[in-house]
């Protein structure tokens, strides 16, 4: 377990001041250096990988955004949701998952007037309106729902 940077320590306390039912998620993410990654990703087991050097690249609101984006994977159960898909042996299924669930994720942030990065991936990206589920997402992003 690595101590999260203080930027992330920051942006964290804000997001769960700001948002306090989002509390025990935030605080119970185990943070992971994870050099090159070049963002930030979470596991099915809480666990909060991130680039510390893009970390200190970004704003601290924005980066509350990213982890608020990061608390919505787990919320959403993305991770059960692709396994129950078969995406989660599949590395080209399993990144457009991501996309989608990307997808999913942010067009509710954005509404919301959360400050993401630039380039993060929204439904107008994939050529789908805001509201669907990753799921019709999936198919937008070029993924096929077998369920």
């Amino acid at each position: 377990m690595t101590v999260l940077p203080e930027k992330m320590q920051e942006a964290r306390y804000r997001l769960s001041y700001d948002r306090p039912y989002l509390s025990t998620i935030l605080y119970s993410l185990v943070g992971v250096e994870k050099p090159g990654m070049g963002t930030m990703g979470v596991d099915a087991s809480f666990r909060l990988y991130y680039d510390a050097e893009w970390v200190s690249k970004q704003d601290s609101i924005e980066l509350g955004g990213v982890l608020y984006h990061e608390v919505g994977h787990v919320l959403r159960s993305h991770h059960g949701r692709a396994e129950a898909l078969g995406l989660t042996h599949d590395p080209v299924g399993g990144f457009v998952w991501n996309l989608a669930a990307d997808a999913e994720i942010n067009d509710d942030l954005l509404a919301e007037n959360v400050k993401l990065p630039a380039g993060c991936v929204t439904p107008t990206l994939l050529g789908k309106k805001d509201g669907l589920t990753a799921e019709e997402y999936l198919e937008a992003a070029g993924g096929k729902v077998t369920v």
